[in-house]
């Protein structure tokens, strides 16, 4: 999904880093809620909360 955002748009500043960034992290936090709500796959749930903060952490590295 990143990579498809990036492609579509791309422009030159750091826009669209920053705001793929958030959404990426959102998408992230969003399977992660299903899958504890869920009550399955913990491991996957954390995964995914841990890429999340990842995702932030490089936002804030390109603003």
């Amino acid at each position: 999904m990143a990579q498809i955002f990036h492609f579509w748009w791309s422009q030159p500043s750091g826009s669209s880093t920053i705001i793929g960034g958030y959404i990426v992290a959102l998408w992230l936090t969003l399977i992660a809620l299903v899958l504890i709500f869920t009550g399955n796959h913990f491991d996957v749930a954390v995964r995914d909360l841990v890429m999340a903060i990842a995702a932030l952490s490089l936002v804030k590295l390109s603003e």
